[in-house]
């Protein structure tokens, strides 16, 4: 499936489950028992909710609101990234941030002159502007697994991958995701963002949405 700007793998499973168990929703990783129950509440929540609609008992916006928070009780924990949370800073040379973290921006503005890289998942919040610089042998950010962004106002402007050479790093122009890319409750847009594949964003996993829009010029 090729979408303008936005690339992303074909599949034939069902984005949403039409039952709930945690080890069959796409985006669940890893969890303890804890965890596992919250999943589990927070899913039958869902079918609650989607019966009383059923039965007349209750709106859609019941529904809705089981969606945005089972998803939200479905989202990774992570700690803090350790990353500039408010202002503006400069990425001159390539950022590797190793472990999966949650980020949480406040109108931070990054100038991009060199790839950031994330080898574990990314969760964002808040509200966080990505600038390309500079024409690179990559994407702006690339997140080696899943990407959640949950309430946040994230865009990427100028983003211009020049890696033709090589498939999969060159895939992306603002975003390359090599797992799951879900937006909740929060808007995405990519301005002039460049690549061979995925202008925009390029997503090997799955692409979600919900409550969100996703803004590609």
């Amino acid at each position: 499936v090729l979408l303008p700007c936005l690339a992303v793998r074909p599949s034939q499973e069902i984005l949403w489950p039409l039952e709930v168990a945690g080890s069959e929703h796409l985006l669940v990783t890893a969890k303890g028992r804890d965890d596992a129950k919250e999943f589990h509440t927070a899913g039958a929540s869902v079918l609650e909710a989607q019966q009383a609609v059923a039965d007349g008992e209750a709106d859609a916006s019941v529904t809705e609101k089981s969606w945005d928070d089972y998803w939200l009780a479905t989202s990774e924990v992570y700690p803090n990234c350790s990353l500039q949370t408010e202002g503006s800073f400069s990425v001159d040379e390539p950022l590797h941030v190793n472990d999966s973290c949650i980020w949480h921006a406040n109108g931070v503005q990054v100038t991009v002159k060199q790839p950031m890289k994330f080898h574990g998942s990314l969760v964002l919040q808040g509200e966080l502007h990505i600038i390309g610089a500079a024409a690179l042998d990559g994407s702006c950010m690339r997140v080696l697994g899943n990407l959640s962004v949950l309430g946040t106002h994230v865009t990427f402007t100028g983003c211009e991958n020049t890696n033709w050479d090589n498939d999969e790093a060159g895939s992306g122009g603002g975003v390359h995701v090599g797992g799951d890319f879900r937006l909740l409750r929060s808007t995405a847009a990519f301005f002039r963002c460049k690549a061979k594949v995925g202008g925009g964003a390029n997503v090997r996993g799955h692409f979600e949405q919900r409550n969100s829009i996703a803004n590609f010029e």
